[in-house]
């Protein structure tokens, strides 16, 4: 089957499909909020594609200037990449190869001075683009990135995590709000993991959206959407050094439909003020 990707907007905010070219099923509306407030749509600065059919996307909003990664792929055939810590620029850096241009809006998400010796001299050798960056067959081995363990529904995602709901039948919409933890933080992270069988129909999605509001009290904005479909995997990251108060929603496309006796999926994800 061919491994495709549709991007859409869904109330300004940036729509991701982890799926093959289906339409999106409908979704039961976010216990978050029904009508959030739209947001602007987020400039893509790069598109990474990888031999194993997984994907990494980097973007920054065009409104509120906040950066997000999401990476995601086929259950069984692909797993993420991370590098080492230092911000999205240095994953960027260790995820492509040498020459590959760099988004200057990239440039400025980390301080230049925080990045390692290896990288100062990886991005003295590389130009700069304002355009969007765009790459395929990328292997990832020998980039300076190391591949994490293949995604599986019974294995946790992230080391610590503030949340993790296993892949049970009749897993209910949940949202976790950062009033329920810590308050404002900087950064959100999220994990969903569609353990339904390929055999199923593609349109049996599951789906999280990152939400946020500068105060308790003003609407929430939508700020990302990830539709997942069987047998595919989707992190998403995004933040700024600005704390907000922050909310992830997770719902599936067969609990509305009238449920379904072999589908789950399994959700994760953390609420913190540190950088990738």
């Amino acid at each position: 089957m061919t491994f495709q990707r549709i991007l859409v907007t869904a109330l300004s905010a940036v729509a991701i499909c982890a799926s093959p070219a289906v339409a999106a099923s409908p979704v039961a509306a976010s216990p978050v909020a029904a009508s959030p407030v739209a947001a602007a749509g987020p400039t893509v600065l790069a598109e990474l594609r990888f031999a194993t059919g997984a994907r990494a996307l980097f973007t920054r909003d065009r409104g509120t200037g906040e950066y997000a990664l999401v990476e995601e792929g086929p259950i069984g055939r692909s797993a993420p990449l991370s590098a080492p810590a230092g911000g999205l620029l240095s994953t960027y850096l260790n995820l492509t190869p040498p020459g590959t241009a760099v988004p200057a809006a990239l440039i400025g998400e980390t301080d230049r001075a925080s990045l390692g010796a290896a990288d100062r001299a990886a991005l003295a050798d590389r130009p700069t683009t304002r355009s969007t960056v765009r790459s395929t067959g990328l292997s990832g081995a020998g980039q300076g990135a190391t591949r994490r363990a293949a995604p599986k529904c019974a294995v946790p995602y992230y080391d610590a995590s503030d949340w993790r709901d296993e892949a049970v039948v009749g897993l209910a919409a949940k949202t976790y709000d950062t009033a329920d933890f810590a308050g404002k933080v900087r950064y959100v992270e999220s994990y969903l993991i569609n353990c339904t069988a390929k055999t199923q129909p593609a349109t049996r999605t599951a789906r999280h959206r990152l939400y946020d509001r500068p105060t308790i009290g003003d609407p929430w904005t939508l700020r990302f959407e990830g539709t997942v479909a069987p047998g595919f995997w989707q992190a998403a990251w995004r933040g700024t050094s600005n704390k907000k108060h922050r909310a992830v929603s997770y719902d599936d496309a067969w609990t509305a439909g009238g449920g379904c006796a072999v589908c789950t999926y399994a959700r994760e994800g953390r609420f913190t003020n540190v950088a990738p």
